[in-house]
Order: C-alpha cells, then sequence, then structure tokens
C-alpha cells in the first residue's frame, strides 16, 4: 500500500516536472540558434516604445480578460450556475497565474473548476462549463485564423496555410465528436473499457453533459461571438507591440499567424512557454525576419508575465480562492 501511494504522488508531480523540462529545454534551444543577433535583439527590447508596451498590456488586462471572463459567466448562468463576473475575472488572472508560474499539476482551468464547484451542488457540471468555454475559445481562434487567410488571398505562404487547414481540421473533427450521434456511440463504447476506480461511467457522464450542449445553438454562438471579439482584442494587443518594436508587419497577417500560434501553446509545457515563442519565431519569420519575431515573441511573454503576477498578488489577498491539493483531487 505504501509503494501504491508513493507511485501515485510520483505521477502526480512527474507531469509538471515534466512541463517545466520541456519549455526551458525549447526557450533555451532558441536562444541558442538566436545567439548571434541576442545583442541586437536586446537592445530593441530596451528601446521599445514604453507607451505602446503598457497600452498593450491594458488592452489584454482590460478588455481580452474581461470579456474571457464573461464568457465563462454566459456558460455558467446557462448552467444555473451563478457566481460574479468579478470573482470569474479574478479567477482568469489567478489561473494566468497558475499557468505560467506554479510548478505544479492545477492548471487555471482546474483552479477555475474547483472554485465553481465550491460553490454549487452541480460538480460535474461546473468542470464541463470551464471544458466548453476552453473549446470555443479554440474555435473561435481557428475560426479568426480562416477568415484572416480569405482575406490575404494568394499572398500567405503555402506552408502556413497547411498549416492552418491542419489545425482547422482537428477542431472540426473535435466538434464532430461532441454533435455527432454516431460519435457518441462510439466514445461511448470507448470509455467502458476504463473500468480502473469507475472511471469510463466517469467520463460517460461528462461527455453526456458536453454532448448535450448541441441542443444550445443559442448560448453557443453567443459565446463564440463574445469570443470573437476578445481573441480579436489579444491580437490587436499584439499588433501593438509591434508597433512599439517599430516593425512593418500588417494587422491581417498577426490575425493569420496567432490562431496557429495559440493552437500550438495548448502542447503539454508551461503556459505554452517554449512552444508559443518557438512558433512564433517560425511563422512570423516569413514576414519580418526571425531576430524580429524573436523580440516580438519576448516582447508578448513580458505582457504576459505581467498579467500573471497580477494572477499571483490576487491570490495572495484573496482567501476564498485558496484550495489544499487534497481539495482538488476529491
Amino acid at each position: 500500500m505504501f509503494f501504491r501511494s508513493k507511485e501515485m504522488r510520483t505521477n502526480f508531480n512527474l507531469s509538471p516536472i515534466l512541463k517545466i523540462i520541456i519549455s526551458l529545454f525549447l526557450l533555451a534551444l532558441l536562444v541558442w540558434f538566436m545567439r548571434d543577433s541576442l545583442g541586437r535583439i536586446f537592445s530593441e527590447l530596451k528601446n521599445a516604445n514604453k507607451t505602446l508596451f503598457l497600452a498593450s498590456f491594458i488592452i489584454f488586462t482590460f478588455i481580452l480578460s474581461v470579456l474571457n471572463s464573461l464568457r465563462l459567466n454566459i456558460i455558467l448562468r446557462d448552467e444555473k450556475i451563478f457566481i460574479s463576473l468579478k470573482n470569474i475575472t479574478q479567477l482568469t488572472f489567478i489561473g494566468y497565474f497558475f499557468n505560467n508560474f506554479m510548478p505544479t499539476a492545477v492548471g487555471g482551468d482546474i483552479v477555475k473548476a474547483y472554485y465553481v464547484s465550491k460553490n454549487t451542488p452541480l460538480k460535474g457540471e461546473s468542470f464541463v462549463c470551464v471544458f466548453m468555454d476552453r473549446f470555443i475559445g479554440l474555435f473561435s481562434l481557428v475560426l479568426l485564423g480562416v477568415l484572416a487567410l480569405l482575406f490575404n488571398g494568394g499572398s500567405v505562404d503555402s506552408g502556413i496555410r497547411v498549416k492552418l487547414a491542419i489545425t482547422l481540421i482537428l477542431i472540426i473533427c473535435a466538434i464532430a465528436v461532441v454533435i455527432s450521434k454516431k460519435a457518441t456511440s462510439l466514445v461511448t463504447r470507448l470509455f467502458a473499457v476504463f473500468s480502473f476506480r469507475n472511471l469510463g461511467t466517469k467520463l460517460t457522464e461528462l461527455y453526456g453533459m458536453v454532448h448535450g450542449y448541441r441542443n444550445k445553438a443559442h448560448l453557443l454562438w453567443k459565446a463564440a461571438g463574445l469570443s470573437l471579439v476578445a481573441q480579436s482584442s489579444f491580437f490587436i494587443s499584439i499588433f501593438v507591440l509591434s508597433l512599439a518594436l517599430d516593425l512593418d508587419i500588417s494587422l491581417r497577417t498577426v490575425f493569420l499567424v496567432m490562431p496557429i500560434v495559440n493552437a500550438v501553446s495548448v502542447l503539454p509545457s508551461m503556459g505554452g512557454l517554449g512552444f508559443r515563442e518557438m512558433s512564433m519565431v517560425v511563422l512570423f519569420a516569413p514576414f519580418i525576419g526571425k531576430d524580429n519575431a524573436f523580440s516580438l515573441s519576448l516582447l508578448l511573454l513580458g505582457v504576459l508575465t505581467a498579467a500573471s503576477f497580477l494572477g499571483g498578488f490576487i491570490y495572495l489577498v484573496s482567501p476564498q480562492f485558496r484550495f489544499t491539493r487534497k481539495g482538488v483531487k476529491k
């Protein structure tokens, strides 16, 4: 029994450690590739327009974060889960902090779901709402990328078109799994294989809740519309950062590239660190050069870090959001 519990603790801690290793390795690899240009890159960052950097941070903090919080609030209210927009916005910033700075398996979405579940008897619905919130956000990212691709026409590199098309196909497949009756039957049979601690039954129940959203078209379109505005504000904040660096890049290009960057950033890492910067260098390089692309990625990292510190401060001064690892496991 002792060995078993020790093994479970090891598995709990291994994933965060791997995320840290992956992020630091990718970031170190990128710095090594850019080593000959680091002096010029740091000089550009030092001379970046501070007012425009602040403007980008304000857009991210007071527009994007509030709109994303409002999206989750709409989804929660549809399930009769009533939490103030103020608390959800605070949770959004705390989520930034946990995603980017806390070396634990407790990510930002888990923090949100845990707090929501504490304030309602609808435990399963709480986690499903947080999942749908993330899913709708990802869908809106891809949709914006497709629209940008249509407006850019033949000026877009074929490699970027292929990457965007693959991302779109994956999202469409995920949507099909959620709404298709045939997919429901297949997924249910697949979950039945997992008998350990009734995992299959629990997964089937959660999937059934998610599948039920196919009958809530009005809610989904409302949340998706709000998400499009929120993601657009995020892309605008990045465009403002490019202006801070005096880069010659169009807003259309930002709308085209960033959906792919954000999709890549969901891969296992510390809040996308490493994957985000590397994908920005690869995808923005054809437009502004790899040095400028790396500078832009570091400036964006600065905005995200500042927002994460704000989330950490909110967590420290807000005891109602505190939780224990034991509580999360439950």
